[in-house]
């Protein structure tokens, strides 16, 4: 069986659940080739993985850049002039979507030779969308089967007007969201349900080892959350809620893995706070970095919110990570967070309460003897449902 992966960067350290369902394939005796417009960044952490994708663009431009190169690089001859044609239709809806396709039409065609798959698996509803321009192009051949994961189901939708998946949802031969809150958001948009299938990207429970917190003998609680620095993730309440913890005489260490554009930001609300002390930002990290954060951690905090183009978790990819490692829970209620945290594994709070944050934590925190029953309820449901 022959599949082509079509997904906008590869690899991305916050995008290991795609490599990972790569490898998965690979290791049943799949064929799978994948297709990326642009390279990974940070650079790729595995060369194989570099040699094994095709990159089908060089660098990301904005809209009139890219649609400027396309139209240069069809009048020197270096797009056929049919692919041209058949995506004229599609720039006039989706001009960006178009734009990709032009460029990536030449890097495309000598990629594949024009072999059909037996499946192309887009990530991401405008990579779909993509697909399906290549697809008209004559440069990819298959059933398409698309994959949601949350932030294309909320500020894609905004920006394009809700019907902007239309064409792709008359077409594609399967969809597939990570969670009920996105499977909803699918719907509400217009996604054909007999097309909709709910598949979380599990995890691979044999490379994270189970092992719940002990308390402390001395030294402070430490508590850890990770994602990209971006609103949606609630770092700014988790900061606040840890200078409440301090103002209560809670000896705590907040560690918060990630970038992004509030780096900054949020590193000069730390100190604004008179935090920063006992806060440490330390960047990215590969997955074996972020378990190794989580077996020295006491407290998993997920503070997540709804911003206002609506973005919010799906699943969390991260929580169901912490679960399996057996780490306590405090997480927002919010998006799919409710639906990926397991019966007994921690507490929810209500998004961007500062002090219900906190005293959930205090709560967490004074209730030390229970921390390996929550483990072991969060492993169980990781084991039952992420698998």
């Amino acid at each position: 069986m022959r599949i082509a992966f079509l997904v906008r960067a590869y690899p991305t350290v916050s995008e290991t659940f795609i490599r990972d369902q790569i490898e998965g394939l690979r290791a049943r005796g799949l064929s799978v080739d994948v297709y990326s417009l642009y390279k990974g960044s940070p650079p790729a952490p595995h060369a194989v993985e570099e040699r094994a994708a095709h990159y089908l663009i060089g660098e990301e431009l904005p809209l009139p850049a890219a649609i400027l190169r396309a139209g240069l690089r069809s009048a020197q001859g270096l797009m056929h002039p049919g692919a041209l044609l058949r995506l004229v239709p599609i720039a006039r809806r989706h001009p960006r979507i178009a734009a990709e396709a032009l460029h990536a039409v030449q890097g495309l065609a000598s990629a594949t030779a024009g072999e059909p798959y037996d499946v192309v698996h887009a990530h991401y509803g405008p990579t779909g969308m993509l697909g399906l321009a290549l697809r008209r192009a004559g440069l990819l051949t298959g059933p398409l089967v698309t994959t949601f994961h949350g932030i294309d189901l909320a500020r894609y939708p905004l920006q394009h007007g809700r019907d902007c998946y239309r064409w792709l949802f008359e077409n594609a031969a399967a969809l597939t969201v990570n969670s009920q809150f996105a499977e909803a958001r699918a719907l509400a948009l217009g996604a054909p349900p007999h097309l909709l299938h709910r598949l979380p990207m599990g995890v691979n429970l044999e490379s994270i080892p189970f092992q719940p917190p002990s308390r402390p003998t001395s030294g402070p609680f430490r508590l850890l959350s990770v994602g990209r620095l971006e609103e949606v993730k609630g770092i700014s309440f988790g900061l606040r809620a840890v200078r409440v913890l301090m103002d209560r005489g809670v000896d705590v260490r907040y560690t918060v893995v990630g970038d992004g554009r509030l780096s900054q930001a949020l590193r000069a609300e730390a100190a604004e706070l008179g935090i920063d002390s006992v806060v440490h930002f330390t960047g990215p990290r590969p997955l074996t970095g972020v378990i190794e954060e989580m077996r020295r951690s006491h407290l998993f905090v997920m503070p997540g919110v709804e911003t206002s183009d609506k973005q919010a978790e799906t699943p969390g990819r991260v929580l169901v990570e912490a679960q399996a490692v057996g780490l306590p829970i405090v997480a927002s209620r919010v998006g799919g967070i409710p639906e990926t945290l397991g019966a007994g594994a921690g507490e929810l709070v209500e998004p961007r309460d500062v002090t219900g944050l906190a005293d959930a934590m205090d709560r967490m925190l004074g209730s030390t003897a229970e921390w390996e029953v929550m483990g072991r309820c969060g492993r169980r449901h990781v084991e039952r449902t992420f698998d």
